[in-house]
C-alpha cells in the first residue's frame, strides 16, 4: 500500500522545509511526510537507520552493516539530493572492513 509506513526506525526534519523524513526500516523507503499529512516515498534505500539533513537540504542515509544490526546488507552511508538522486558516499566494504 503506498505511503503506509512499516516500521520507524528514524524521523527526520527537512532542513529547507516544513516536511519530515521517516526512515521506514521494513519497507526499504524514506517516506516524506508533507504539511498536510501525505506520505509519499522520498527513496528506496535498503534499511535505512539513520538520518540527517545539511542546510543545503540534501538528506543522508546510514545503511547498517550486518556485524552491528541483523544481517542487514551494506554498511553505507548515502546522499539524496532535493532532485532525488541517490549518491553513495561510504560503503564499509571499499575500505576492506567488510565481514568475512
Amino acid at each position: 500500500m503506498p505511503g503506509r509506513i512499516q516500521r520507524t526506525a528514524r524521523v527526520e526534519r527537512e532542513a529547507l522545509g516544513p516536511s519530515e523524513h521517516i526512515a521506514d526500516s521494513a519497507s526499504n523507503r524514506v517516506r516524506r511526510v508533507d504539511r498536510q499529512g501525505a506520505i509519499t516515498t522520498f527513496a528506496r534505500i535498503a534499511h535505512p537507520d539513520g538520518l540527517a539533513f545539511d542546510s543545503h537540504g540534501n538528506l543522508y542515509v546510514a545503511e547498517p552493516d550486518e556485524n552491528y544490526i541483523g544481517d542487514h546488507d551494506n554498511g553505507v552511508i548515502r546522499k539524496v539530493d532535493a532532485r532525488g538522486t541517490i549518491t553513495t558516499l561510504f560503503q564499509r566494504a571499499e575500505i576492506g572492513l567488510g565481514s568475512s
